[in-house]
């Protein structure tokens, strides 16, 4: 057995101990209380923990992302394995040190640095367990043929696989959808947000009779805009909150 098989193996064990079974191609049961739970997996670039008011910020109110900590769980110690994009994704998505998989040298921006598909990744574990699994926004582990999420265990891809808003084209599936050129960057947020929607509802209106995982990767706050006048007005309440102007 090889390591990749290894890996695979040990990861279904443990999906197996805490999932109910159904056979391939099967639709999973559909009792209440009985299927596995959906799961939306919500990833931010360089949000600071005291950016949320949840946890005691100041200038920004979090009031949706507030009422989630009111409602779940807030969790108040937490450990990255990194304090950059691609190791701490690929830490995230294959549960491993970032050195393990090949992914521990930073932010690399070329398109030859890439999760290894030979990695075991949690949608791969997921999708043999009969889960939907889906992919949107900031990607960040590999931009060459068989490192996009479809090829590394997403059964579907809406966003731009590169490190940042504009960096690299704009892609559904394993297919070029925009050339990064043609990306209106200022509504970037919002079609991703659009696309999560749509794998909720889906579920909720029986489109979909699977349970769900769906990792929505957004790139704001670290890229939030491309307008010279949104840019301005940012560094104007930025100066209104200091108690001066510019």
């Amino acid at each position: 057995m090889n390591r990749r098989d290894f890996i695979k193996t040990s990861l279904a064990g443990a999906a197996l101990a805490a999932f109910p079974r159904w056979g391939a191609g099967e639709e999973p049961p559909v009792a209440p209380g009985k299927r596995p739970p959906n799961i939306v997996f919500i990833i931010t670039d360089d949000l600071g923990v005291t950016d949320l008011s949840c946890y005691g910020g100041k200038q920004v109110k979090t009031p949706e992302v507030d009422r989630l900590a009111a409602e779940g769980v807030q969790c108040n110690q937490f450990y990255a394995t990194a304090p950059v994009c691609s190791p701490t994704r690929a830490s995230l998505f294959t549960g491993c040190y970032p050195k393990r998989v090949g992914m521990h040298v930073g932010v690399v921006l070329g398109k030859n640095y890439a999760l290894h598909p030979d990695e075991v990744t949690l949608a791969e574990v997921l999708r043999a367990r009969g889960y939907a699994t889906h992919c949107i926004g900031k990607w960040h582990l590999g931009e060459l043929p068989g490192t996009l999420p479809t090829e590394q265990g997403f059964d579907s891809y809406f966003g731009m696989a590169g490190a940042n808003h504009g960096s690299s084209d704009l892609y559904e599936g394993a297919k070029v959808l925009e050339r990064k050129g043609a990306v209106d960057l200022d509504q970037l947020t919002q079609r991703y947000t659009a696309a999560a929607v749509k794998v909720i509802e889906a579920a909720r209106g029986g489109i979909c009779n699977r349970p769900y995982s769906c990792d929505k990767c957004d790139v704001v706050p670290r890229c939030f805009t491309s307008t010279r006048d949104t840019h301005e007005a940012l560094r104007a309440y930025d100066a209104a909150q200091k108690g001066r102007t510019e």
